[in-house]
Order: structure tokens, then C-alpha cells, then sequence
């Protein structure tokens, strides 16, 4: 398994020194411990097959947990791993790929199509511009200001979003 708390630390109920100081400084947070402990215990259970993930982002009560591996990995077939996480961890769960914006926002609103992802420069500074399928309107899971917020934190940009 990969995630960013070392493998003793998941293993234990206390962190090493290294974990420590890396949640102390925020390089980890709580999210990323408790999400790579109960994919270890689902992982002993025969459930998921060498999970990996980078980080977790809680953005109004959602997990998002972004992997550089695949996304189909933390999914599961037909939902069910990221299903059993989402009851296991009291919250809604989402899994997003590390990439670029535009794989990393698609899977954020899925299913919800992507139209466009656009970098727009004005004299108060840059801003990225998502442009969503107006025909997927009702698809949308989550309120523009929660997918703002959570662009911002897992991609560190200011995102306007809109329908086209």
C-alpha cells in the first residue's frame, strides 16, 4: 500500500517521529491517517488490492482522496470499495486522479461532463474557468461553492464555475 503516512504508522496506534512532524506541520492531516488505516484493514480483508493514494481533502463533509495510481483501484468494482470507505469513515467519499487540472476536476464532478477547463488572466490576478454541460445540471452532487473550495485546495488555484 501507498499513502502518505509510512506503513509502521498505520500499523500502530501511535506515529513515529516522522509522521509526527509531518502532521504537526500539516504536510499530512487526521484525514489522511484515518483513510489509510481503514484502506489497510480493507486491504487484510481481501476487499482492496494495493491501494494508493497522495492525499485527502475534507471539503464541507467530502472526502476527497486524490491517487496517483489508478482511480478504478480505490472505486472498486461497481463502487463498492469507495461505498464500504464512505460507511466506514461517516462521511461521502470521492476519489480523483493526480494529474492535471483538467483529468483531476473531471473526475471531481463526474458524472457531470467537462466542457472546459480555461486559464483566464485579469488585472486582479489569474483565475481558472470550468465549463460544465448545462444538460447535466441536476447530476451535480455538490454546491459551486464546495467544488471552488476544493479545487482550491487539492489543485492550489481560484476556479469560476459555470454551464455552457
Amino acid at each position: 500500500m501507498k499513502s502518505p503516512i509510512c506503513e509502521t504508522c498505520i500499523k500502530a496506534d501511535i506515529l513515529c517521529s516522522g509522521c509526527e512532524a509531518r502532521l504537526a506541520s500539516g504536510q499530512v492531516s487526521e484525514t489522511d491517517l484515518q483513510v489509510a488505516r481503514e484502506l489497510y484493514e480493507m486491504e487484510k480483508e481481501g476487499k482492496a488490492d494495493k491501494p494508493t493514494f497522495d492525499k485527502t481533502v475534507t471539503v464541507d463533509g467530502l472526502v476527497i482522496i486524490q491517487t496517483s495510481g489508478r482511480v478504478a483501484d480505490l472505486v472498486g468494482k461497481g463502487g463498492k470499495l469507495v461505498k464500504d470507505l464512505s460507511e466506514r469513515l461517516g462521511k461521502k467519499v470521492r476519489v480523483v486522479s493526480k494529474g492535471d487540472a483538467k483529468s483531476t476536476i473531471s473526475d471531481l464532478v463526474y458524472p457531470v461532463r467537462l466542457r472546459g477547463v480555461n486559464k483566464v488572466f485579469t488585472t486582479k490576478g489569474d483565475h481558472t474557468k470550468i465549463i460544465l454541460d448545462k444538460k447535466d445540471m441536476k447530476k451535480v452532487s455538490m454546491s459551486e461553492e464546495t467544488l471552488r473550495r476544493a479545487i482550491k485546495q487539492l489543485l492550489g488555484v481560484e476556479a469560476q464555475v459555470g454551464f455552457d
